[in-house]
């Protein structure tokens, strides 16, 4: 435990709230680059740290309330010796060379995004733990307590399904793990318990739709427009992702198939682009009719306005025509990928060549689609079973065999 300096006029909650209210804090100094200070208020003040940048000037970070009308809970509201822990802790030096300036976890997430979009990978990971963790951006990530991952789990826990706070947790996790690998004065263990997964997520409700609704939402899409109707039909035809839909170009487009781009999903390194999916010649004939002799870096799949496809107006387009086909409240446009999997394990179609056409992977398949797969299961098993029909007495009599 570091010496901790006294200030008569801070150390004391009954003193600090008879100093005058200011803009400009009231400091004391706790070494060469470090000074703590104290933010006056019309409510509860605020600790801040001072912390010197080596060009002659200094950074300020705040560090929490004070506990000026309530009892420290070791995170949010500190005492005037937690408080100077605290700042010591962001002005300590790290076990390299030259000084390792505190590093807000808005920052982290930054760092993280940064480098999901250079290993090709989804950046809207760190946006979703950006957009449940606002509270938490402009701390500095050393300061970070597993009061504050503990609080923040049961905050965002109740606010989301068991599937999306894993998803949301994990991503979490990495970024933090990554600034750790950086700096040591992390440790992994702060947020370890309030991170880890909710067990049993993935009882999933994916909606499948009978092919007779699958056609009758295409035949819906098209009524919007020639345009919705052909990016609603690749969807429906390939299962592929809507994100990977609109990242198609005319290049990508062959005789009688398409070359889908993979995604960002998944991890490890994947050697290869692209995915050959099989399309109706029907809807070949229709997409190069689209295509119409554009360049082949050119998008594929436009509106009928000429512009690119974003999440904001596929969501409008599937609203639309989910509605007009009058699907069930909670049938996202998730669910033509669900229905055309599920579809193409009950046709039999081996586990790994739907995994492959689908950009996934055979766990994930099984994971997600076991319930599909045990059906499908039971229908293989039952064709095998020799059925003798109905056995009549007479049938049934039993003839002596000569000795």
């Amino acid at each position: 435990m570091s010496r901790h300096i006294w200030s008569n006029d801070l150390a004391n909650r009954s003193r600090r709230l008879k100093l005058s209210i200011r803009k400009k804090p009231y400091s004391t100094r706790l070494g060469d680059v470090v000074n703590l200070q104290y933010q006056r208020n019309k409510g509860p003040g605020s600790w801040l740290a001072a912390i010197a940048d080596g060009k002659g000037g200094q950074k300020t970070y705040r560090l929490a309330t004070a506990d000026d009308y309530e009892a420290s809970d070791d995170a949010h509201v500190l005492t005037f010796n937690e408080a100077q822990d605290k700042a010591r802790l962001l002005g300590r030096h790290g076990p390299g060379a030259g000084s390792i300036g505190p590093v807000t976890l808005g920052t982290v997430l930054d760092q993280y995004a940064a480098d999901l979009a250079i290993r090709g990978r989804d950046r809207g990971n760190a946006d979703r733990v950006r957009l449940h963790a606002k509270d938490l951006l402009d701390i500095a990530v050393v300061a970070l307590t597993p009061k504050h991952f503990a609080d923040w789990r049961r905050r965002v826990g109740a606010a989301l399904t068991a599937g999306n706070f894993n998803r949301v947790s994990k991503a979490f996790a990495a970024a933090l793990s990554a600034q750790a690998r950086i700096d040591r004065r992390l440790d992994p263990r702060a947020w370890h318990e309030a991170l880890r997964a909710i067990p049993n997520a993935r009882r999933t409700r994916n909606t499948v739709h009978p092919p007779a609704v699958v056609t009758k939402i295409v035949r819906c899409a098209y009524a919007v427009g020639p345009a919705a109707g052909l990016m609603i039909e690749v969807l429906a035809s390939t299962g592929t992702r809507p994100s990977q839909a609109c990242k198609l170009t005319v290049g990508d487009l062959l005789a009688d198939r398409l070359m889908m781009p993979r995604s960002a999903k998944g991890g490890g390194v994947k050697m290869r682009t692209h995915v050959p999916v099989p399309i109706a010649p029907a809807s070949a004939v229709r997409l190069r009719l689209a295509a119409g002799g554009r360049d082949g870096h050119a998008p594929l799949l436009l509106q009928d306005d000429g512009t690119v496809w974003t999440k904001g107006t596929l969501r409008h387009l599937w609203g639309r025509v989910a509605a007009d086909a009058g699907l069930a409240a909670g049938a996202g446009a998730y669910s033509l990928r669900h229905t055309f999997i599920t579809h193409a394990l009950l046709k039999n179609t081996p586990v790994r060549v739907v995994a492959e056409m689908c950009d996934t992977s055979v766990k994930e398949i099984e994971a997600t689609y076991g319930a599909a797969i045990t059906d499908h299961a039971d229908a293989l098993a039952r064709a095998a079973i020799p059925d003798f029909g109905d056995l009549s007495p007479a049938d049934m009599a039993v003839v002596p065999l000569r000795r």
